[in-house]
């Protein structure tokens, strides 16, 4: 996992170093949010009633960026995870803050592709009949998504995965951009 987190942290400031070449035109800010859901399986082989469970919830987004030329940027986020009652769980609220570094492909004038890949930090909480536990720590973040508009205002989808120590939060969100 610590190569894993090596790796990341170096594309970002591998991007970063490029974004800064006098070749890439830029920066131009930008600022969104996004909504949609998530899912992840629970493997818990001490739980002898339900070893493994799925969780699905809803999550929020908020972000900002900087765009440098129509094929790279670099975007700071932050996640909430639906609080919820799991029957396995009991209650639990996650939220991850992090960077990423998005590679854009464009479709024509108004449609472009792009890849992710960044570093988060990461937070759960869970409470179940009395008992609190908190957990944290830092992993990757990759995925990949569109974005549609002609205007400053943009449209985006986007499917994410957020590492949290040996589990995977799988993200699919519908999303709004402004570009300044």
């Amino acid at each position: 996992m610590k190569l894993a987190k090596l790796i990341t942290l170096s594309s970002v400031l591998l991007t970063s170093t490029a974004l800064a070449s006098p070749y890439v035109a830029g920066p131009n800010l930008y600022v969104g949010g996004s909504y949609g859901k998530f899912d992840t399986k629970v493997k818990d082989p001490s739980n002898l009633i339900a070893p493994s469970y799925d969780i699905d919830d809803n999550a929020g987004k908020g972000f900002i960026g900087l765009n440098f030329g129509n094929q790279l940027a670099i975007e700071a986020f932050h996640y909430d995870f639906a609080t919820g009652h799991y029957a396995e769980l009991g209650t639990m609220k996650a939220k991850s803050t992090g960077l990423t570094s998005l590679f854009y492909v464009p479709v024509g004038q108004s449609l472009s592709l792009f890849a992710k890949l960044g570093i988060h930090e990461w937070e759960q909480k869970s409470n179940n009949g009395g008992a609190s536990l908190r957990t944290e720590g830092e992993d990757i973040t990759y995925g990949a998504g569109i974005e549609f508009g002609d205007t400053n205002l943009r449209l985006r989808a986007e499917y994410e995965v957020f590492t949290m120590d040996d589990v995977d939060l799988n993200v699919t969100s519908l999303g709004v951009v402004y570009r300044f």
